[in-house]
């Protein structure tokens, strides 16, 4: 259900994750407190007034996103997330030359990559961020509209 890539040996990496809320339309960051995720499920915390903390499964209530751990160089640095849309400058493609458009982020295979709304690979998402980052425009749940553009 959630991607882990591939860990450098002796490199640790915590990976971050955000959560699409199905029936609210909102984002909310999955840290621990409110929402964590355990035994490949998503967890809330909520209080009932009467037993205090209690836990129950929204895996099925929330969309969940995984951090790239690749930053956006147009946003200041912003983390780039599974699903978020960019805009790809123009690019080379072997050896013909790929006008600009707008692409996702998706897990293909065994890396992070850069999609059309079609699911035609453009590039390689670490070729993107930095080569061809025009930068980070939204994301396929909260921007749909930005995949018609």
């Amino acid at each position: 259900m959630f991607l882990f890539p591939p860990l450098f040996k002796g490199l640790k990496m915590i990976p971050r994750f955000r959560a699409w809320s199905i029936k609210d339309k909102y984002m909310q960051e999955v840290d621990g407190c409110d929402l964590y995720i355990a035994d490949g499920r998503l967890w809330e915390r909520y209080c009932d007034g009467y037993y205090g903390d209690l836990l129950r499964n929204v895996t099925d209530q929330y969309i969940v996103m995984q951090d790239t751990g690749l930053k956006d160089n147009e946003n200041k640095g912003e983390a780039l997330y599974h699903k978020d849309i960019v805009w790809v400058t123009k690019y080379y493609m072997g050896d013909s030359f790929c006008p600009a458009q707008i692409g996702v982020i998706e897990w293909v295979d065994d890396g992070w990559t850069v999609v059309n709304k079609d699911g035609d690979y453009l590039c390689e998402l670490w070729d993107y961020t930095y080569n061809y980052c025009g930068g980070k425009r939204g994301t396929i749940h909260s921007n749909p509209e930005l995949l018609n553009a």
